[in-house]
């Protein structure tokens, strides 16, 4: 299957073998792949940057993701667990007490 964007790629290297179509195999590409492949990819970060794109996960620093759910909802987790959600219908949904600092 082509991966034609950032959700198809793999985690392990050897499995991304095209990039949008455009054969990556060892001793195979032509000097016009290596320019498409680069321009591809090029494509698939810009797709993101603009948001036609997107992701269901992103992990930050340690511990921390921001993760979509089956229903739709944003997840904000630490460690695996949930912290906060907002749902799809604009509800916030907090998993403890909440501190508020300064005016409310």
């Amino acid at each position: 299957m082509s991966k034609v964007n950032f959700g198809q790629y793999d985690s392990t290297a050897a499995n991304n073998t095209d990039v949008g179509g455009v054969n990556l195999a060892e001793n195979s590409m032509l000097p016009s792949d290596v320019n498409n492949a680069f321009r591809t990819l090029m494509s698939h970060i810009k797709d993101f940057e603009q948001g036609t794109d997107s992701i269901t996960k992103l992990a930050i620093g340690a511990g921390w993701t921001i993760e979509q759910d089956g229903s739709n909802n944003l997840l904000l987790k630490y460690g695996g667990t949930g912290v906060l959600k907002v749902t799809s219908a604009g509800a916030i949904v907090a998993a403890g007490d909440i501190t508020a600092f300064g005016s409310v």
